[in-house]
């Protein structure tokens, strides 16, 4: 016989956050996770590619997801990504966001992105810099090939 898990339906709604960065501050959403929880582990969630870009619902959703089962989300407001570039400017704001917050919380953080966010991700966290800022990666479905992607 399966046992049961009833469903959390605490609602975990945002917070806009500055964490000081770098190059100046740098701005997120935070799903917190709940209060009993200690010390948790850190995500950042990078929205997709989208013209609702970070206001997302369904990327909101899995953050407030990841949150309910313990992790601290980070989803960046990052400007390349808003204004839907691509280009090494947004590979450059990844891994600054990727390492400003992994010495702001003074652990590694992980890395939760999709499609074409997922790609640039992987190649942000292949610098030398983030080695020891990054503790794991999940990246849905990126893509091997942007110039193909881009022409659908």
């Amino acid at each position: 016989m399966l046992s049961t898990v009833q469903p959390n339906n605490r609602i975990i709604k945002p917070e806009r956050v500055f964490i000081p960065g770098s190059a100046g501050p740098l701005q997120a959403l935070r799903f917190q996770p709940p209060a009993n929880r200690g010390e948790s582990p850190v995500i950042v969630a990078l929205n997709g590619y989208s013209a609702r870009g970070f206001r997302d619902s369904r990327m909101q959703n899995a953050a407030a997801n990841l949150a309910k089962t313990g992790f601290d989300v980070y989803l960046p407001i990052l400007p390349s990504i808003e204004a839907l570039q691509l280009a090494p400017i947004a590979v450059e704001e990844i891994g600054m966001f990727i390492r400003d917050l992994s010495e702001y919380r003074r652990q590694p953080v992980g890395l939760f992105s999709a499609s074409i966010s997922a790609s640039l991700g992987l190649v942000a966290c292949c610098q030398s810099a983030l080695k020891r800022s990054v503790s794991a990666i999940f990246a849905v479905g990126p893509y091997g090939d942007l110039c193909r992607a881009v022409d659908h």
